[in-house]
């Protein structure tokens, strides 16, 4: 079972938080750092949605992302679960580290292989990520740290036939950062290797040129309202 801690941490006093990410995306939340318990939290928070027709997707996301950090808790790649607010805020471990979208460091091949070890150990959990991006990647003072977990596939059952061309879009995102951080172009076998499904490129441009377009005029046309707490 999900915890709910005691938030009235997070009530207001504005030197309490530090803002991380305002959610301007279609269903992004707000980030921010907050202190629970005297200790800093990450808090992402999706209650600007509350009334109106997002709110359920927004829980759904919330329930979806809780759910697999519980299922992780043991895996030393993602941010411990601290708890769940209502149903509409998260709270997760801070992890101290600079995100990779941001790292200005000259890299090595040492930071590379731990980041591509610990993708591959999560595949072998028969997890795919499905958004890895600089901005979902912390390299920490010990360790690297995926986050964002909301768009995670579990593969059971009949969903197992997607893991392995997810395994690929996975592994080939990944591979976009090698430069940056080995100091060295991905080689034609890793491309071979890695090369990402056409459809899985096809759905993608499908959703984000035609579906998330859509979904982002939905709410001022149909009227709805976005009420803040």
């Amino acid at each position: 079972m999900l915890s709910h801690p005691d938030c009235s941490c997070l009530a207001d006093a504005p030197l309490k938080r530090l803002s991380l990410q305002t959610g301007e995306g279609f269903l992004k939340a707000d980030v921010f750092i907050a202190l629970h318990d005297g200790k800093p939290v990450i808090c992402k928070d999706y209650q600007k949605f509350r009334g109106s027709w997002l709110s359920w997707p927004a829980q759904f996301l919330v329930r979806r992302e809780a759910r697999m950090l519980e299922y992780l808790s043991d895996w030393p790649h993602s941010p411990r679960l601290i708890g769940v607010m209502g149903k509409l805020v998260l709270m997760l471990e801070y992890v101290p580290g600079e995100l990779l979208s941001e790292y200005m460091g000259s890299g090595s091949p040492l930071c590379f292989s731990q980041l591509v070890a610990a993708m591959q150990s999560l595949h072998k959990l028969s997890i795919t990520h499905n958004d890895v991006r600089g901005n979902n990647i912390i390299l920490g003072q010990d360790r690297v740290v995926l986050i964002d977990f909301a768009g995670a596939l579990r593969g059971r059952g009949p969903g197992r036939f997607l893991l392995s061309p997810l395994r690929r879009a996975d592994m080939a995102h990944l591979l976009k950062y090698k430069r940056r951080l080995a100091g060295e172009e991905a080689t034609e076998e890793e491309k071979r290797r890695y090369r990402k499904a056409s459809w899985i490129g096809m759905l993608q441009r499908l959703w984000k040129k035609r579906l998330l377009p859509h979904l982002k005029r939905r709410p001022s046309e149909s009227g709805d309202s976005v009420s803040r707490p």
